[in-house]
């Protein structure tokens, strides 16, 4: 005998009492009222700095800014690259404060360039004999012998660009032996043409011979006060490939090259890029220049996405005509809605004891049978048992629904079926009741998936019709317990909002990012092509993130290299890792960051993530010899279905890795994964039959699927 539940029904549970988690401790002020005393903080930075970049100093007291990146105190260089400023300090309370670079446009906004994140900041205890003392004297990035310094992040009044060129993606005419290109970008202000009031606004901004772009001064490379554009670039060769500025002549491009050029942009719609590319003449001395071998310009509104690619034709540097084409991807970072503040950063925190990590899959792993319950993955059920099993670390999968919610859910699709073909032992079945508006709606978005079932994208549902859906659970007989897995917390499609709330405040979270992913042969994973604009889908995600976490630790990771990137860049709170799967994968990713583990250790190093996650397939070619992955500084977790194994576990662990990813954290045996989650849809009871028209209008095979 079988029943069925609402997916936000609840079924009565005697509820157990839980030990509240404990609260963080907040230092109070001493009472006691004291003079301001004169303090000096002093740092030392060697590096060199563009001419608009300087030295900053931000902390928890009123002037040193609270926190706020905008009210930070700016520092002036007195000698060589030491670096002060004088201030009178209260004595009431301890002062907690960080260094960092900043940059500052025309208009006196600042940009965080770079940052202190330790965990803890630098602190100048209270005491009633502060004064004794004349200041600080610090070393930038370092406190007590760790250095950790991070790039900053997206700020609401900036915008960051990335431009990469995989691998010499150029076609070139005439040239049977095609040279090896040397690759410039240089962004340039756009200035504004005075219309009349007749014309159209949107040629206001021309490129023409009437010196329309505007480029640095030649005369000073630095010299960025014009566009407020810091460029730099990174060619991911080996574990220690860093940003630089660029050479006078551009970076190699070859055949196994991948270039990332990186821009901090103050004046994103009014910039545009001049990207020229150099050649060296073949049996050339080695003090012979290289020479201007072509160029081309990218304007602002060719960058209307949050990412894609551009196929663009490339002019001779001397004959001005077309020479060739290029496929250039971008990225485009924009900033979350509201400001960051700079207090608390957990970007490079992590605990010794963090060894070996048991990390629970999904919860505890995919959906399975539980002696006569279904345990479902992603769910708050799921997530606290693990926990409650020794978990160290769970990891889920997030995605958003139509109406922007972000929720738990791994799949991309959903798999739609007739629901006389659905084995309800095999599968764990969901049962849509819609609208013949929503029907036809969703049937717009079918996916060919090439067998029997019909698949539609998860985010052509809002959370309302996927609240609705029943799904099916056992029976129970009187002489049973009443309360089981079937209670709300089994649901699937909960809100990440709800899990936040919900579960305890201990419990570390691993946010697996879903987004869609393209493939070598031009195809795209579960069929499911990218539809909407990535930051809007991160905002959505952070939002929540930022505003329910609290004090929880949290880290993010994503398959997807482009949304690591941005995750690692729109917020200054939590840690990324790098989800790859490498060469296992019957078809590789069109992405070459993630084609091996030796270009998934450059990217994740280059880009300042904190780890990478990689497939126990990967790892196994490599045996125990990691180093390379340590020495870039970053941490690893591994993740794969051998990992369930006990055994296996045992063996791993002898490699001291980080974290190990697996499914069943919660029993040793092994019981069998569901095939999958299956869908039927049947109209509700008020709606009329679809006539035979109607069905007609409908796919042939997603009319099936209709009871």
């Amino acid at each position: 005998m079988q029943r069925w539940f609402y997916a936000d029904a609840e079924s009565k549970c005697v509820k157990r009492a839980r030990t509240p988690s404990p609260e963080r401790v907040c230092k109070k002020s001493s009472p006691i009222s004291l003079e301001d005393i004169p303090w000096k903080f002093c740092v030392d930075y060697k590096k060199p700095l563009c001419s608009n970049e300087t030295l900053a100093i931000i902390g928890n007291i009123e002037v040193l800014g609270k926190w706020k990146p905008k009210h930070c105190l700016v520092m002036k260089e007195v000698k060589n690259g030491r670096w002060c400023v004088s201030l009178m300090l209260p004595r009431k309370e301890d002062i907690y404060y960080r260094y960092l670079v900043i940059g500052i446009d025309g208009k006196h906004r600042k940009i965080i360039r770079f940052w202190e994140t330790h965990y803890e900041a630098r602190c100048i205890k209270y005491s009633m004999s502060l004064g004794e003392e004349d200041g600080c004297y610090d070393v930038f990035g370092n406190i007590n012998g760790e250095y950790q310094v991070d790039r900053g992040w997206v700020m609401f009044h900036s915008v960051m660009v990335q431009f990469k060129f995989f691998k010499a993606p150029f076609v070139l005419c005439e040239h049977s032996k095609p040279p090896l290109l040397y690759v410039k970008v240089q962004p340039l202000r756009m200035t504004q043409k005075k219309t009349s009031s007749n014309e159209d606004p949107q040629n206001e901004q021309m490129l023409d011979g009437s010196n329309a772009l505007n480029a640095p001064s030649e005369d000073d490379p630095n010299e960025l006060k014009t566009t407020f554009a810091f460029t730099e670039v990174v060619a991911l060769k080996n574990n220690s490939s860093h940003f630089t500025y660029q050479p006078k002549f551009g970076t190699p491009c070859g055949p196994n090259d991948m270039l990332i050029f990186h821009m901090t942009l103050g004046n994103f719609p009014n910039t545009a890029y001049e990207i020229d590319f150099y050649s060296y003449p073949r049996k050339a001395a080695s003090d012979i220049p290289p020479y201007h071998f072509g160029y081309l310009y990218i304007m602002p509104h060719q960058l209307n996405k949050s990412n894609g690619t551009l196929a663009l034709s490339i002019m001779c540097g001397s004959k001005n005509r077309p020479i060739g084409t290029v496929l250039i991807d971008y990225l485009v970072i924009r900033p979350l809605p509201h400001d960051i503040n700079m207090e608390e950063t957990l970007m490079r925190y992590w605990n010794p004891s963090w060894i070996n990590m048991q990390i629970g899959h999904r919860g505890c792993g995919k959906s399975h049978w539980r002696e006569r319950d279904i345990l479902r993955e992603n769910t708050i059920k799921s997530i606290q048992m693990a926990y409650e099993n020794g978990a160290d670390m769970v990891e889920i999968d997030v995605q958003l629904t139509k109406d922007k919610v972000p929720i738990l859910y791994h799949d991309l699709c959903l798999k739609f079926i007739p629901s006389d073909d659905i084995d309800i032992q095999k599968y764990d079945a969901f049962h849509f009741t819609l609208t013949k508006d929503e029907i036809f709606q969703i049937e717009k978005y079918k996916k060919d998936s090439g067998s029997n079932d019909v698949r539609i994208p998860l985010n052509q549902f809002t959370l309302a019709q996927l609240k609705a859906v029943k799904i099916h659970v056992p029976r129970r007989t009187t002489s049973e317990p009443n309360c089981s897995l079937n209670t709300k917390g089994n649901r699937p499609f909960v809100t990440l909002e709800t899990v936040l709330k919900k579960i305890p405040g201990e419990i570390i979270l691993n946010i697996d990012v879903k987004w869609p992913i393209r493939l070598e042969n031009g195809g795209w994973v579960d069929c499911v092509v990218r539809d909407g604009d990535m930051n809007d889908f991160l905002d959505a995600i952070l939002e929540i993130v930022l505003k329910y976490a609290k004090s929880r630790k949290i880290i993010f990771s994503a398959f997807n290299p482009d949304v690591a990137t941005m995750l690692n860049l729109k917020q200054n709170k939590y840690p990324v890792f790098f989800l790859c799967q490498g060469a296992f994968l019957k078809m590789k990713h069109i992405d070459p960051r993630a084609h091996n583990l030796d270009n998934v250790v450059s990217f994740a190093h280059a880009m300042g993530f904190q780890g990478i996650n990689v497939h126990v397939n990967q790892l196994l070619e490599y045996k125990d010899d990691f180093s390379f992955i340590r020495k870039a500084g970053l941490h690893l977790f591994t993740w794969g279905t051998r990992n369930r194994d006990e055994e296996f576990r045992r063996n791993l662990n002898i490699w001291n890795l980080d974290g190990i990813v697996y499914d069943r954290i919660h029993q040793y045996h092994t019981s069998q994964d569901l095939a999958g989650n299956i869908a039927y849809i049947e109209l509700k009871e008020d709606e009329r039959p679809l006539t035979t028209k109607e069905r007609i209008k409908c796919d042939s095979k997603f009319a099936k699927c209709l009871k």
